[in-house]
């Protein structure tokens, strides 16, 4: 058995404490922060998510904090259907899970103290230094940490630590970005659907639903509005009730919601990036989720992904002796479904988030087809599952078909 360090307590960092633990390894996770918290908007965790939650058995307790998504529906300013896709066309009773991020987190920290891993709080570890024999860690403070076998990196795409290991990793900020807000459930919007309006592709507004609020036990939703991100500063200054009136001109619904939005800092900014790591893997070292593999949300997909990469992890590690071998051997099984995940990212994003005017014309034109060609159709709902390693004739991560 290894001992093993974690840097970062985010899903990702969290569900590999888990994983391992229950293989039999020693765990420490180190976490920059005084008090881990999770921070962000609702998410959507899709079936592969869901998969490696209830590989943990921790899926009944997710279920209860989170509303069931059964389809995506997006319309646009004339109030055509341009995106319109139910999960339970690929397979009856197939369903996503739209949560709160707060809720997924205290579950996966729970289960990872209940579990035996021990958490370092206030460590923001900047530098690991391989050797043969394992890994050390540098911390701000000049501290070093050493006598761990591996260490995973699980920090997110702005993670400093992995500047400093042979990567050949790439990470290329969007110029686009998200102001998110947790509201309470729109009276107006269908509780198990992923709601969006357009106005061409400068504009998008969503509606998550994501289950119950960590503090107030209700129904809540996750509200999204995209913008430049080199805008932002222009909205601040932009007076909140024209803002409003944006929004309700467009999705008119929403009034009793955006009456909610009395000041700026109500809502946060969140701004993404595309991370590639060509090897995720040095000597006795293995980056995970956005770490690794940082996307546009468009697809939903960060945290399933995350959530997949530390299951595969445990498993190789389990399979071989020699650590780097089990690395080597996670690369691989990870590679093409991250990089077909990331490639439609890179050709959607566009389509919603840009400043081009032709792209959005041609999504309002032909994604309303997409429903009458079952193939085409097929592919698209096995794209948002999360399921797919290739553009055609690919096999199925999980078994959902």
């Amino acid at each position: 058995m290894r001992n093993i360090a974690i840097i970062g307590c985010g899903i990702s960092g969290l569900a590999s404490a888990i994983f391992l633990r229950r293989s039999g390894h020693s765990v420490t996770l180190f976490e920059r922060f005084e008090q881990p918290e999770s921070v962000g908007a609702g998410i959507i965790l899709q079936p592969t998510g869901m998969a490696a939650l209830e590989h943990l058995e921790l899926l009944t307790s997710v279920v209860a904090h989170s509303s069931r998504v059964d389809a995506m529906v997006g319309e646009n300013r004339a109030g055509k259907v341009v995106m319109d896709v139910h999960y339970g066309d690929l397979k009856p009773g197939l369903h996503g899970l739209g949560m709160h991020r707060g809720n997924l987190f205290r579950c996966l920290y729970d289960a990872a103290g209940a579990a035996g891993a021990k958490v370092v709080t206030g460590a923001e570890i900047e530098r690991i230094e391989t050797h043969d024999k394992g890994v050390m860690l540098c911390a701000t403070n000049e501290r070093r940490i050493e006598g761990f076998d591996m260490a995973v990196v699980a920090n997110g795409w702005q993670s400093r630590v992995t500047q400093e290991i042979d990567m050949k990793m790439q990470t290329k900020p969007y110029s686009w970005a998200a102001l998110w807000a947790i509201v309470d459930m729109p009276a107006s919007v269908d509780i198990h659907t992923l709601s969006q309006r357009y106005d061409t592709a400068s504009t998008m507004i969503g509606i998550l639903p994501s289950g119950l609020h960590p503090q107030t036990g209700k129904p809540c939703a996750s509200f999204f509005w995209s913008l430049r991100a080199d805008a932002y500063e222009q909205w601040l200054n932009t007076d909140l009730g024209v803002w409003r009136n944006q929004v309700t001109s467009l999705w008119p619904e929403l009034t009793e919601t955006m009456k909610s939005f009395t000041q700026h800092d109500q809502l946060t900014l969140a701004n993404y990036a595309d991370r590639v790591a060509r090897t995720p893997f040095a000597e006795n070292v293995v980056v995970i989720g956005d770490a690794a593999h940082a996307m546009s949300p468009q697809l939903g997909q960060g945290a399933n992904l995350g959530l997949v990469d530390a299951w595969v992890l445990a498993e190789c590690l389990d399979q071989f002796e020699d650590t780097n071998t089990a690395l080597r051997n996670y690369a691989d099984r990870r590679k093409r479904n991250i990089a077909y995940a990331q490639f439609a990212s890179r050709l959607l994003t566009p389509v919603f988030q840009s400043d081009s005017g032709l792209l959005w014309r041609l999504r309002d034109t032909f994604f309303p087809l997409l429903n009458r060609f079952w193939f085409a159709y097929k592919e698209a709902l096995r794209t948002i599952v999360g399921v797919k390693t290739g553009i055609l004739f690919d096999r199925s991560i999980i078994d959902i078909d």
